[in-house]
């Protein structure tokens, strides 16, 4: 399945259901389908074709997710940059991956623009201000056209990672690919359309497509909020918005436990949480769990180039099992692996293969003790 065939089926089958709330503002799965073929008109306008890439140089927002459909939409790739990036870590991206346009805001087009001086492969500016989004949305004053069809095994997105170490990366992401992982994390952790979900994960960053791509998918909704430097807000957000599921790495959940009043909330609706992006303190998740003993809690285990997700620990096995990253996904298969590709012995160091269909995802080397 075309990533762009979310957002269509789900406007299809749930056209007046919220798809995504941002602050004050809501967007019916009817409304974000119609906005992200406006979107992708405007790309079309100003010349972006199949294949080229659009940078996407914004923070979360409704803005955010019209545009990666929008982009999608006419086969175009989604290059999503780290919008905490000044203008000349900007530019190293750049260079890289020769984005046709960059969409950003005011807040952005400073450093944007920056980065675009004297840059070998210099990109229009598109900024998403009063002339992009009115009112009523973009402009509906072009009428859409038939873009060229997109193959499912046509890149997607780019994904800029550098693990723990060394520059960033662009990881380079098929339809396919992405639509697969979406597929095993809505079945593993039962996404239905009546969930809604507390994004506060950037939308670059792999684990937080995750978010947008899954939760679009099964007719679900995003609550975006970016103000996670106030965790009491967010909570009051999640109360407000009767969120189901929260996602985070182990820094947001040292926040909660430690900086935040979460004892003192009450989550009625809340019935999972999701944890990724490293290792966290057994000693921590032994904490959260009391303060909210009812809530599921999901470890899970991922790589950029696998499309965010390899493994989970089913939260039944928690108990028995804490420190461990699970086992592989639906659709996955892994192994741990010596340096001849032979399966080691229990007790022993090696390296995870993660495959799918026969086909290898990625490495991930355990650290030497």
């Amino acid at each position: 399945m075309r990533l762009y065939d979310f957002i269509r089926n789900s406007a299809k089958n749930y056209p007046d259901k919220i798809a995504v709330v941002c602050k004050e503002e809501r967007l019916t799965y009817r409304r974000l389908d119609r906005l992200s073929d406006l979107l992708a008109e405007g790309l079309i306008a100003r010349g972006v074709k199949k294949g080229d890439r659009v940078g996407l140089f914004l923070e979360n927002s409704c803005e955010y997710v019209i545009a990666y459909f929008g982009i999608l939409k006419i086969g175009a790739v989604v290059v999503g940059l780290n919008s905490q990036y000044v203008a000349r870590e900007l530019k190293v991206l750049l260079n890289d991956c020769s984005p046709k346009i960059i969409i950003t805001d005011l807040k952005h087009s400073g450093a944007a623009g920056e980065a675009l001086k004297n840059s070998s492969n210099p990109a229009r500016l598109w900024i998403a201000d009063k002339t992009f989004m009115n009112e009523n949305g973009i402009s509906e004053e072009i009428t859409l056209l038939e873009p060229d069809p997109c193959d499912d095994r046509d890149l997607a997105v780019i994904i800029y990672t550098s693990g723990t170490t060394g520059k960033p990366k662009g990881v380079m992401l098929s339809h396919s690919n992405i639509s697969a992982n979406a597929d095993s994390i809505i079945e593993y952790l039962q996404l239905t359309p009546q969930d809604r979900i507390m994004v506060i994960l950037p939308f670059y960053y792999s684990y937080g497509m995750s978010l947008l791509t899954t939760h679009i998918k099964v007719g679900a909704a995003m609550v975006i909020d970016n103000r996670f430097l106030y965790p009491n807000t967010v909570l009051e957000s999640m109360v407000k918005e009767e969120v189901t599921g929260f996602a985070g790495v182990p820094s947001h959940y040292n926040i909660l436990i430690k900086k935040s009043a979460l004892r003192e909330f009450i989550l009625p609706k809340l019935r999972y949480v999701t944890q990724a992006g490293g290792a966290m303190a057994v000693a921590m998740i032994k904490e959260f769990r009391e303060i909210l003993p009812d809530v599921k809690f999901y470890v899970m285990y991922g790589q950029t180039e696998a499309a965010a997700r390899l493994s989970y620990l089913d939260p039944l096995y928690l108990p028995e099992k804490i420190g461990s990253v699970g086992k592989a996904i639906p659709g996955v298969k892994l192994d741990v692996l010596d340096e001849n590709n032979l399966p080691v012995v229990v007790g022993e160091i090696g390296e995870i293969a993660a495959r799918g269909e026969n086909i290898m995802l990625g490495y991930w080397k355990a650290p030497e003790e």
